[in-house]
Parts: C-alpha cells; structure tokens; sequence
C-alpha cells in the first residue's frame, strides 16, 4: 500500500466530514467553510449557502447533490465550467443538519435527527416528510432492497412502504443505538456499525452480531465510517486507532492503516472510495489516499531508522536497510493494553485466600469497585465526547438505577483480580544491528547472512547480529559470484573471500590501479 497525504490548503483545519466522487473522476469534499473540488491537480473551492455535510454524487443526472444546514443543493457548472451552488430544497422549519442522502429513483431522501424529507427530482417538489418527536429522533437510514429503513432513539428500526412508517420485526434490537454506517455486502447483506462500537449483520430483517478479531481494538477506538473495499473486505475507520482493513470470511485484520503506518492522524472521520479503487480518509489534518495497487510502498514512514538511507537488501522477504549510522531491520511489532478483570474464584482459590469476608460498612465490597472506576474514564469514554460523524446532538438516555446492596450479613463471592494483554495495533518498527556502528554502503545477500561493505570494515550480518570480517579499511565497492565468493574493494587493496567450513578465507591482493571504483564478477 502506498499512502498520499494531501492537504486542501495552507492553513487547513478542522475536518473533511463527507467525500464524494463526482463527474470526470473530481473528488468533493465537505468542510465547514464549503465544499472542496480536487482534480488530482488542483483544488477548487466552492461556498454554499449553508454549512453543508452529507454527499451524495447521481451518476445518472451527474448531478453532486449536498445535504447542508436546513438545506438541501447541488453542484451546476456556469458557461465557464465553473461550479456553482443551487438550492434544491430548503424546508419552512428548523430540522438540523442533514447527515445523510438516498437516492430512490425519481425521487431524493434526506435524514436529519428531526426529519425525514422525501424530495421529487421532477420538480423539486416535497413529496413526504416526517418530523420526529421531542424525544425520538432519526438515528441513521440505510437503504435495503427497495426498502428504506429508520432508525429511532428509543423504538428500534422502522421502515418506509408506500410513504408510511411501519416498525419492523426485529427492530427493537436496534433501540437506543445510532446506526454510523451501513455497507452494501454481497448476498443482499448489510453491515451496520452503531454508535457503542458494536458490528452487525442485517439480513431478511434480522440482526446478527458480526464478531471480528481485533474486537477489542474497536471497542476502544471509537467507530467514525465504513466502507466496502471489494467483495471480500471491509475498511472500518476509528476516531482513535486509525482504519483496520477486515477480511469478511476470516474476520481477521489484513492492515492496519493509522499514524505507525504513514497517516498524520489517527483520528478518522470519513472514507470514501474512488473509481480506481483508492481508499480516502479524512483527518485533522487533511486528506490521506491509499493506493493498494500501487506497485511502490514508502517504508520511510516506520520509526527507528537513523540516517541517510545508502542501500536495501530483501533476504528472505525482509528488509535491511544501510544508512551513514549503521545496518536496521523491519520488524513487525504487536502493541498490547494491559487490563485487569476481576475472576470469582474458585473453591480452592478461596481457600487460599482465606475464609469468606462477609460485607462491611467500614470495608469496600465488590460493587465498590466499579463505583470507584466511575469517574476514571477510559480513552474509548473520552472519544465518545468527540463530534463523531453523522452525530450532531447528544441525546440523554435513561441510565441504570444504582445497583443495590443485599443485607450486610449475606456473604460475598471471592473475587480474584487477573491480569489480561488485549491487542491495541499491529505495525513495524526499525531494529538497529547494535554490532555495527558505522557509515555503511553497500550489502550483499548470501544463503545465511548478508555481507556489509562499511567506511571502517567489513562486517557480517547472522541471525541479526554483527560481527567484524575485516577491521580498520575503508571498504567501497561489494560484489559477489554464483559460488559466493566475494570481492571487496578498499582503495588500493582487493580482497578475495570465500567460505569454508562457516569460517572466511581472505586472500588479499594489491590492485593492479591506484584505486578501483567499482567490481564484477
């Protein structure tokens, strides 16, 4: 993969809520001071009339459509080719900010957390429109089939037919969710991310869970976007950990894309994806692509490498790189979050702790535990208070009673406290070969190490570490034969070397010229 960071303009700040390819291949973006054109050469900025959000490009009409405050427009080029903004349709009260847009035919709905507005593209007639109740409001549509379905605070998921809302089967399962994003998945599936960082399945009005390997690591990241990278595998964005490419049969993580692996940020807000399959993500800091076809990969983006880079050797699918301060190496590195759970104990566990406590005034009970975390809010708490996308009023929910204590004299299960690792990311680091401290310039792969030509010897590289073959020559030039056997070139001096018995045979030659720039063999 190889990733382009971009930013709309100097002084860029803020985010780029919504992404759109439009005509010509133009990418749009949605910021707060209007919408932004990118033609892979120039950015082109274009005001609206109000602060726009939601994206929405109709190939048919080709026409880019934008969901703003209390607006709806769309995008028309004047006789200069110039993109202008036109209002579509602007409502007779406040609704909020439209967060999304579905097209249906000849017909264009929008969603706001107040209403659902269904417009005719005939002629720009509202055709339908439901305003939600003080308490309930639209949390997320997606379209279905030939169905568009509702998302509502407290009832579940409800479904438009023939322009009536009518509650579906299973939609209480839904209740007290936001839908983030809805994918279109092969076999008329869809793959709904909510608002409390849980995944699911929807299919023939049901809901399923779709439980991934790094579970953990979205449950602490904060789900912001989704989208589908091709019939195998989803891109799932965080405000926190960056994006994690999932396969859909494995369920497994293939990349993990965020600030390790070459992003400015790792707080994601969008994605989108373009017509040559690239992935865009949008960041604080502007715009990132990711080509995954793109046959060259930037390695300098890894931290640890020290240096001017002078040469790269690939033995064995690994990469070593030389540089003016010595030899590294890439090495994938798994971060961990160290948590503690508590475990009731066992019989025998109990037994060595000790005879059973009874509850206490003057001691603290196991409950007390979790009241003593209330205040300690964890990173994935402390995002939730982030504008997260498509969320534009924090509604209160009704929370759990307190929990209540049974009588002071019944006695308490053991709890035993255990220490778990839960997988935070996956990425790469540089490892120095600590053994050589030197300007190296070039390296020669044989079956079981790799030669270094360096300013002050030649080294060895074995099982990643170093060790001296010859000391105190300023050694140039490097090359090697189809029987590995070396020469090595420092100034006046040509030194044969060869293997025999793991040991290094050295035969040295005075040059036949003054100095010798380069060998082949």
């Amino acid at each position: 993969m190889y990733i382009s960071n971009f930013s709309p303009y100097e002084d860029f700040s803020g985010s780029v809520w919504d992404m759109a390819q439009g005509y010509q291949n133009q990418m749009f973006f949605s910021t707060r001071k209007g919408v932004i054109a990118f033609n892979a050469d120039e950015w082109n900025f274009i005001p609206t009339s109000n602060l726009p959000y939601a994206l929405e490009y109709d190939s048919v009409s080709r026409r880019l459509y934008i969901g703003c405050l209390n607006m709806l427009g769309f995008l028309e080029t004047d006789n200069y080719g110039r993109y202008q903004f036109k209002s579509l349709y602007e409502p007779n009260e406040d609704i909020g900010v439209i967060y999304d847009i579905i097209l249906d035919g000849a017909f264009i709905y929008t969603i706001s957390n107040f209403a659902i507005s269904k417009v005719s593209l005939t002629d720009t007639s509202l055709t339908r429109e439901w305003i939600s109740t003080t308490d309930d409001n639209f949390q997320g549509a997606f379209k279905s089939g030939e169905k568009l379905y509702i998302n509502i605070t407290d009832a579940g998921l409800f479904q438009i037919e023939n322009d009536t809302i009518w509650p579906t089967i299973n939609g209480h399962k839904l209740a007290g969710k936001e839908i983030i994003f809805a994918i279109d998945l092969p076999r008329d599936e869809k793959l709904i991310g909510t608002g409390d960082n849980e995944l699911f399945i929807f299919k023939n009005e049901d809901f399923f869970p779709f439980k991934i390997d790094d579970e953990e690591y979205i449950q602490a990241s904060v789900l912001s976007d989704g989208i589908l990278l091709n019939d195998s595998a989803v891109v799932i964005s965080t405000l926190i950990g960056g994006s994690l490419i999932i396969d859909l049969n494995t369920r497994k993580t293939v990349h993990t894309i965020n600030y390790q692996t070459g992003l400015p940020d790792d707080e994601i807000v969008s994605l989108a994806l373009d017509a040559n399959n690239g992935m865009w993500l949008s960041h604080s800091k502007g715009l990132s692509r990711v080509d995954q076809n793109f046959p060259v990969h930037n390695f300098d983006a890894y931290p640890g490498l020290e240096g001017n880079i002078l040469y790269i050797a690939t033995p064995d699918d690994e990469l070593y790189v030389a540089t003016s301060e010595g030899v590294y190496y890439l090495k994938e590195e798994k971060e961990y979050n160290e948590k503690i759970i508590l475990k009731k104990a066992e019989q025998e566990e109990i037994d060595h702790i000790g005879k059973k406590r009874r509850r206490s005034k003057n001691k603290d009970s196991f409950f007390s535990f979790f009241k003593g975390k209330k205040n300690n809010k964890s990173d994935s708490e402390k995002a939730g208070n982030k504008t997260k996308k498509r969320r534009f009023k924090i509604f209160g929910r009704t929370k759990d009673k307190s929990l209540q204590l049974e009588s002071e004299k019944e006695e308490t299960p053991q709890y035993i406290k255990e220490k778990i690792y839960e997988l935070r990311s996956v990425s790469h680091r540089y490892k120095k070969i600590t053994e050589i401290n030197d300007k190296c310039k070039q390296m020669v792969v044989l079956p079981d190490r790799i030669v270094v030509a360096a300013n002050n010897g030649l080294y060895e590289i074995k099982n990643k570490k170093g060790r001296v073959i010859v000391d105190e020559k300023y050694f140039h030039t490097l090359a090697a034969d189809e029987n590995n056997t070396l020469v090595a070139v420092a100034d006046d001096e040509l030194y044969l070397l060869f293997l025999n018995d793991n040991k290094w045979i050295i035969e040295k030659h005075k040059a036949p010229v003054e100095s010798i720039q380069c060998a082949y063999i």
